[in-house]
């Protein structure tokens, strides 16, 4: 499946089949995504390569917005909230995790769904994806909060 994103009427308002593989790949691709919804906009660029995957978006919406997510592909997350906030609920973790602007967080999923609340109306976010194999190939020479990451990886 890879990741959709759905608004509150439970619409899919995106959707991409990234697998496993996909990260994997050979060479480099670029992609543009530009989403008209019911109530903004949504524009990003994703480009591949080497067993990662790096997104930035731009949104500008009517009203706060929530979105329902889901994603089933093994990777490793950085996410860099550059501008607005947000906030990420995962039915596995015990409560939603915050972003405001010029923040950022890393995590690690195999398959997660939730919510995402988009409370300010212009965003901007980066974020750099990385398989397993990627992740793991680069944290080998970070350092020891990175490699302790890793093993739980």
């Amino acid at each position: 499946m890879g990741f959709e994103l759905k608004d509150a009427s439970n619409e899919s308002v995106y959707k991409d089949n990234l697998t496993p593989q996909d990260f994997e790949k050979k060479g480099f691709r670029t992609e543009s995504i530009d989403l008209a919804l019911p109530n903004g906009t949504v524009k990003g660029t994703q480009w591949f390569f080497d067993g990662i995957k790096m997104s930035y978006f731009e949104s500008e919406l009517n009203t706060p917005t929530v979105f329902d997510w889901k994603g089933d592909v093994e990777m490793v997350t950085m996410h860099f909230n550059l501008q607005g906030k947000v906030s990420m609920r995962d039915q596995g973790m015990g409560r939603a995790f915050e972003l405001s602007a010029n923040q950022h967080n890393i995590f690690y999923g195999k398959e997660a769904e939730g919510q995402m609340n988009v409370e300010e109306l212009s965003a901007k976010l980066f974020l750099i994806q990385l398989s397993k194999n990627a992740f793991l190939n680069m944290a080998a020479g970070g350092n020891d909060a990175i490699k302790q990451f890793a093993g739980h990886v």
